[in-house]
């Protein structure tokens, strides 16, 4: 710990006291480690995050669409494969029916029409409560290991 005084080059701005600095062992090392968390860590974290985002919803959805298989369009337009998306600071992930490939009827399904009720269990699956939570503990366990791996480099 570094100790000085308060104001700046004498004069009328000096005041009785002590300026703190903060130094320890292991400090070029942890700003080393923040350096990178900051340079390809971020990313990663949050491409894990997602990847691990579509674990979670995509077997929710294929279980709630299956009662409602007619030609099978609609299920195989289910996104299977991870896909993300890096635009700048924007990271996106695909989760969901893919309207150009045959999911349209999946709108339908979740939020009925004025003959047929919506299906909860679809909808749930994708914007539910239950669904909600589990992606945020899964992202924040992502992020949380990133973090933990870039801070613990020596």
């Amino acid at each position: 710990v570094e100790e000085g005084n308060f104001g700046g080059k004498g004069g009328s701005g000096q005041r009785a006291g002590k300026k703190f600095g903060l130094q320890f062992s292991g400090w070029h090392e942890m700003m080393a480690n923040l350096d990178e968390l900051s340079h390809h860590g971020i990313l990663e974290g949050t491409k894990k995050a997602l990847i691990e985002t579509h674990k979670v919803v995509t077997p929710k959805l294929q279980q709630a669409v299956a009662p409602h298989h007619k030609t099978g369009h609609t299920e195989d337009s289910l996104v299977l494969t991870p896909n993300i998306d890096v635009r700048g600071y924007l990271v996106s992930i695909d989760v969901g029916f893919d309207l150009e490939k045959g999911g349209l009827p999946s709108i339908w399904l979740m939020h009925g029409t004025p003959r047929q009720a919506p299906d909860k269990k679809l909808y749930q699956a994708l914007y539910g409560r239950k669904t909600a939570g589990e992606v945020a503990h899964v992202q924040y366990h992502a992020i949380k290991d990133t973090i933990d791996k870039y801070m613990s480099q020596k």
